[in-house]
Order: structure tokens, then sequence, then C-alpha cells
């Protein structure tokens, strides 16, 4: 069963640090979510290697998440260094905000593209192209942009950059923006029999013979629906016909 999991390495334990005032964070709490959003980042990209969506689009999407683990670890190497300006309050702050909505914009990918997220290829191809590589491309600037020292042009950038990244934090649905990693599976967004039923039913469709199910993508009643010039497409056939494994 596929799990949306923050997951922290053996080794680097996060204990609870001391409390602190609701504007300031810690030098340990900010490099314990770095790691575990790169350990995120993994995931995500493991959700994307089944072979189902475009090869260009999937292998852009691999290779800036790629990209942004690099910066992560710079970043979290930059923590332990001498330099004041690294571990400033500002920083900190920064690094917090930008850490809250690169999550959410990671648990919502690993949603979409694990097995029983979305099943149209073309919806999956769409979303990877117009909604998350733009997104991803956003946060390798943000991150390479927060390695950089303090400057006039480093706090126009940030500012620019925090400006699209809330646009798209809001744009999330209100449950993911609360809790992106909710501490159970796949469930919490459907009901468990939904979630199973939907999975084992992905997984048949995996297992189909290549080139079958692809006729009905040329009906020109299909690309009618498709395109909204009606709600409701009706599939009629006796029983066991296929009606359902071709919706």
């Amino acid at each position: 069963m596929p799990h949306v999991l923050r997951i922290i390495p053996s080794g680097e334990a996060c204990a609870q640090p001391l409390a602190l005032s609701p504007n300031m964070v810690d030098v340990h709490a900010v490099s314990c979510r770095l790691a575990q959003a790169a350990h995120s980042v993994r995931a995500a990209m493991r959700s994307l290697g089944g072979g189902r969506e475009s090869q260009d689009s999937s292998h852009k999407a691999i290779l800036a998440m790629s990209e942004i683990i690099d910066l992560i670890y710079q970043v979290r190497e930059q923590l332990s260094s001498d330099e004041k300006w690294a571990i400033a309050q500002a920083r900190l702050n920064a690094l917090e905000e930008l850490l809250n909505s690169f999550e959410i914009t990671i648990a919502t990918m690993e949603i979409n593209f694990q097995p029983g997220g979305v099943g149209s290829r073309v919806y999956r191809k769409g979303l990877l192209e117009q909604t998350f590589i733009q997104r991803l491309e956003q946060y390798r600037m943000a991150f390479l942009v927060a390695m950089q020292p303090d400057s006039r042009e480093k706090a126009a950038m940030e500012h620019q950059l925090r400006t699209s990244i809330r646009t798209f934090r809001d744009l999330e649905p209100e449950w993911l923006r609360q809790n992106p990693f909710c501490g159970e599976d796949f469930h919490c967004i459907t009901s468990p029999v939904t979630s199973r039923n939907l999975m084992k039913f992905t997984g048949m469709c995996n297992r189909r013979e290549q080139g079958t199910c692809q006729w009905i993508f040329q009906e020109e009643s299909y690309k009618a629906w498709l395109f909204g010039s009606y709600r409701t497409l009706y599939f009629i056939g006796p029983a066991g016909a296929g009606k359902t494994f071709m919706a």
C-alpha cells in the first residue's frame, strides 16, 4: 500500500526542540526539515517512475527534483557553518516558510502520481507540464537564492519568488495546506474501501495487453465529452462487456 510519509533517516533523529516564540525556529529544526524534504522528494520521484507519463515530461520533473535535492543538502551544510548570515533568524524563518509550501507541493505530486492517483495519461501529462514542472522550477530558484548571502538583489528576488510560491500554496486544498503529511496513508483522502478498489483497478490497468483500451480516445463522442460538450458519457453494453474497466 503506497504511503505519503515524512521519513527521518537513521542517524539523523530529530529531537523535539525547546519551545520558541511563534516567529522563531532553530537551526536544528530547519536542518531536520530539510532532510525530511529531501527524502519526500525521492518518494515523489519514485511515483513518476512507472512509465505512465510522457518520457520528456517525467524526465524534466525528475531532473528538476534531483537538482532541488542537491540544493537542499547544500543549504543544510550552510547551517553547520560559522557564517552568521547562514543561521540568522530571518533566514531560518524564510527557509521554514519555503519548506512549508514545498512540502505541500511534493505531497500533492505524490498523491496525484502514485498508483491509485490520477489515471488519465493525458491529464497526468498536463499536470506535469502545466503545473508541477513550473512549480519545481520556482522552488529550484528559491533554494538557489536562499544559498546566497544577503544583498539587495537577493531580497528583491526572494520577494518575487515568495509571492509566486504563496500563490501556488493558496491553490492547494485546505486540508492539505493544514496537514500535507497526514499520519495515515492514501486512505486519508478517500474511504478505505474506495482506495483499495481503486488501487486494485490501477494494478489491473497496468497489466493489460499493450495497445488495448486505446480505441476510445479516437471516438468522436469521447472527444466531445472530454472537451465539455456534455456532462455525461454513457457506456452501454451487456454485463461483462468491459464498461467498468473502460470507465
